[in-house]
């Protein structure tokens, strides 16, 4: 069984049995609808309109992105937070380019917030298709 990652990739029919879990172990959560996201300045928007970013720093550049995103987590004050992405075919489908960045991002960011912060951050990508993983697929 594959150990959780930065990111990881759960099918949408566990969407619920993730939640559950994520709950049960003590993560704060932070969702983030993906359905219509078509690019960078798309996702950008919607995080900030869907997350605790404060307007203030609302992203407008990659580098702005993983800011607002160290806002929303941070803003949690919990030791465990996990972003739960759904829809996140949408901005494969429509910018791959965009997805790969986004994650990029969102990886160095998991990774500081353990390192500088004491904070697990986890990124779930959920949909459909190959390469999404049954919940039970993984070393929970």
């Amino acid at each position: 069984m594959p150990d959780l990652e930065a990111i990881s990739c759960v099918r949408a029919g566990d969407l619920e049995a993730l939640r559950a879990w994520l709950d049960g172990a003590g993560f704060a959560r932070l969702e983030l609808d993906g359905a219509g996201v078509a690019g960078a300045r798309a996702l950008w928007d919607t995080a900030a309109a869907q997350l605790p970013i404060p307007p203030s720093i609302a992203p407008h550049s990659w580098d702005s992105f993983k800011d607002a995103m160290f806002e929303a987590v941070t803003s949690l004050g919990a030791p465990n937070v996990a972003l739960v992405w759904t829809a996140i075919a949408d901005l494969v489908a429509a910018d791959l380019q965009d997805l790969l960045v986004a994650a990029s991002v969102l990886e160095h960011l998991s990774t500081e917030m353990v390192r500088d912060h004491a904070v697990r951050f986890l990124v779930f990508a959920v949909g459909e298709g190959h390469g999404y993983r049954s919940l039970d697929e993984f070393a929970l």
